[in-house]
């Protein structure tokens, strides 16, 4: 339960932070994907196929799988 509420903490951080498109590829240390993403920007957008991408203790990228 505990990785779950992080999991959560760490996809609405990382919409405050960062938008996915129009970045070029870079390492991450952490790809979690496959699962239902909702945002918490202002358009509120859900990815059913999303990914996080997290590198030390940033999240990079958030958005759908492809």
């Amino acid at each position: 339960m505990k990785r779950l509420r992080t999991f959560w903490g760490l996809v609405a951080i990382g919409f405050l932070c960062c938008a996915m498109f129009g970045q070029e590829k870079q390492r991450v240390d952490l790809m979690v994907s496959g699962g239902i993403v909702v945002t918490m920007d202002g358009t509120r957008a859900i990815y059913h196929d999303g990914s996080v991408a997290v590198r030390g203790d940033s999240i990079v990228a958030v958005g759908p799988l492809a």
